[in-house]
């Protein structure tokens, strides 16, 4: 979420779309660098948006309603963009009804199994709304991911970084140390918007250059 910040006007109509970032880089770890000085600030404001929210019960509804604030006002957030009111509103009328649940989970992979179990019900596969709505209602709780979870934007970003895309996280300790010095869900962030950057540095440089 953050999983590939909203930009607003460049609004992603694709179903799951993330925003490719254009840059051309030299290295990963100007690539990392690159995402610190001008993708950080941006995605730790809107998260800034769910870590206040009032109560459980409004943090549910501006996650799983996919809500994101923007001069003020709450919009739909581009990842979610496509998907009917109605349906969102039966994932937040589901995870109301998991309050007791969602309040005492202790970390990142049993929050994700509450929305999995209510997500389930209303999709066949959501894999991106489900790490999304967690990873909100994990903000608020205070709760980070230990692991960089994969959806189909951040897969294709962990293959052309020639990391296993068919698991359903990898481990931090795992990735090139270049990019350990960012947090598991920014990964997850820079992944999904960074892939054509990475395809680019790999045909340039091989893959030495994933350890630079």
């Amino acid at each position: 979420m953050s999983s590939c910040t909203s930009r607003g006007s460049n609004r992603v109509k694709k179903s799951g779309g993330c925003p490719p970032r254009r840059q051309q880089f030299d290295t990963l770890a100007e690539i990392v660098r690159d995402y610190i000085e001008n993708t950080r600030p941006e995605a730790e404001r809107e998260l800034s948006f769910y870590r206040t929210r009032e109560n459980l019960g409004e943090a549910i509804r501006v996650s799983a309603l996919a809500k994101v604030e923007e001069e003020g006002e709450e919009r739909k957030h581009d990842h979610q963009w496509r998907i009917p009111p109605a349906l969102l509103e039966e994932l937040r009328k589901g995870l109301m009804k998991k309050q007791d649940a969602i309040r005492s989970s202790r970390d990142f992979e049993a929050l994700m199994a509450i929305t999995e179990q209510v997500a389930s019900k209303i999709w066949k596969n959501a894999e991106l709304t489900i790490y999304d709505t967690t990873h909100r209602l994990a903000v608020y709780r205070g709760i980070e991911p230990e692991h960089v979870y994969l959806h189909a934007g951040t897969r294709e970003g962990a293959r052309e970084l020639g990391l296993p895309g068919n698991k359903k996280f990898l481990r931090l300790q795992d990735m090139p140390m270049p990019l350990q010095r960012l947090k598991p869900y920014e990964l997850e962030n820079l992944f999904c918007t960074s892939r054509k950057a990475f395809r680019k540095l790999r045909l340039k440089g091989g893959s030495n250059s994933h350890t630079r």
